[in-house]
């Protein structure tokens, strides 16, 4: 199994991408992972934003296969600890599933 994280938008905060590079050395002590980003199309004035959502699903889901387990992290999903998540990646790596949203 491998992880490919897919993030919209740049890291233009110096402060995060030191992070974003601590979390990636820890994940992959684990298993194999991956960052990928998409460009933020959202600062576009002359698309609207319901669309803007749909370029960017386009875009999110050329990095996917069929075969993939998708988890879409959002502010407004469930929220987990991070033994909850663990389990939760664990028990999608145990089984064949869905994409699933948090």
């Amino acid at each position: 199994m491998k992880i490919n994280i897919v993030c919209v938008g740049n890291m233009h905060d110096k402060n995060l991408a030191p992070l974003v590079d601590m979390y990636m050395k820890r994940i992959n002590f684990y298993m194999p992972a991956q960052l990928t980003i998409i460009p933020d199309i959202a600062t576009s004035k002359t698309m609207p934003k319901a669309q803007q959502c749909i370029k960017e699903g386009e875009l999110i889901l050329a990095k996917t296969t069929p075969a993939d387990f998708i988890v879409l992290l959002d502010e407004r999903g469930k929220e987990m600890t991070s033994n909850e998540f663990a389990q939760f990646i664990q028990k999608g790596y145990n089984t064949v599933a869905k994409p699933y949203f948090l």
